[in-house]
């Protein structure tokens, strides 16, 4: 409730920013709510592209994509990320707008038209679904449509400890046929080992997502806390993982000092230990870590076609 009604300054997003730079920052995410009701979403990713340097990430619901797309190609966005949670009505139904399926379609159609228009432009879009039993059937037909777009597909793993729904009974959500993960699972190994261009992910990371679709299994290891930090709109720090709580605000303290405390250290540790609820957060960053040796061969064999991807 609170995020709703409050929302960081471009002042205060700057000095974050600045920060960033500071520490060694090299990629910057942007994510909601809904990152393009922020009118100033342009000078955002102007200011990240200047001061940090390094690319820029953006995460939408595409509602506002048509309408906006000019602006993150204008100013230089690498990567936008589309969520798109099944095929017309399915998608609707899940994330609760009618005519969302087809105003997320029109926004990457735009998108990819202003990329190809704009000589400057690297940005690289893919549609981003959360599998679901409603929807794991539809994975052939949601890789044909990121196909056809000139995208990519990927998907996340639900699970009950992401921020928005420790206060949800998502039970109702999960997969509950195995017989179904089998047969789309199939489909995705054939996928990637035939094609680049729609859907190409290393066979641990599917590997991992198969069997946590059936047996809900978690890491044996989280290496989050070493890589990632996310800043919320109270400027909170946390180390990888919005799940736990805050280790540091910046409005008090030095994102520098942040990063150095013990308190940082020390949670970084207890995620590597797994001591906490437990998420499917960054399950494919965990899983390629995890299994380096085989991910390391996979990716060299692969290099021509995942470096448009990376």
């Amino acid at each position: 409730g609170n995020y709703a009604q409050h929302d960081l300054t471009t002042a205060q997003i700057e000095n974050i920013f600045q920060q960033f730079k500071e520490i060694g920052i090299r990629v910057v995410g942007i994510n909601g709510a809904e990152p393009l009701i922020r009118k100033d979403i342009g000078e955002i990713i102007k200011m990240a592209k200047e001061i940090v340097g390094g690319k820029v990430y953006l995460t939408t619901n595409g509602l506002l994509l048509e309408k906006k797309a000019h602006i993150l190609v204008e100013n230089g966005i690498d990567h936008v990320s589309v969520s798109i949670d099944g095929i017309g009505e399915t998608n609707d139904k899940i994330r609760g707008i009618p005519g969302d399926f087809e105003r997320a379609v029109s926004g990457i159609k735009k998108l990819r038209e202003l990329i190809k228009e704009n000589e400057h432009s690297k940005c690289v879009c893919n549609i981003g679904t959360t599998i679901m039993q409603s929807n794991i059937d539809q994975i052939p037909q949601l890789v044909g449509l990121a196909k056809k777009l000139g995208t990519h597909w990927n998907f996340n793993l639900l699970d009950n400890n992401t921020t928005c729904a420790r206060s949800i009974d998502l039970s109702e959500l999960f997969v509950t046929d195995p017989d179904k993960v089998d047969r789309n699972f199939a489909f995705l190994h054939e996928t990637t080992k035939k094609t680049s261009e729609a859907f190409i992910l290393d066979p641990t990371s599917l590997k991992y997502a198969k069997k946590y679709l059936k047996e809900k299994t978690r890491y044996a290891h989280c290496f989050l806390g070493y890589y990632r930090l996310y800043v919320d709109s109270f400027m909170n720090v946390y180390p990888g993982c919005i799940v736990l709580e805050p280790v540091g605000n910046m409005q008090n303290d030095n994102l520098n000092d942040i990063i150095d405390s013990a308190l940082y250290k020390e949670r970084t540790r207890q995620m590597f230990r797994m001591e906490c609820p437990g998420c499917t957060c960054g399950y494919l960053h965990n899983c390629m870590i995890e299994e380096l040796p085989t991910t390391l061969t996979y990716f060299f064999n692969k290099l021509l076609a995942y470096r448009k991807y990376m």
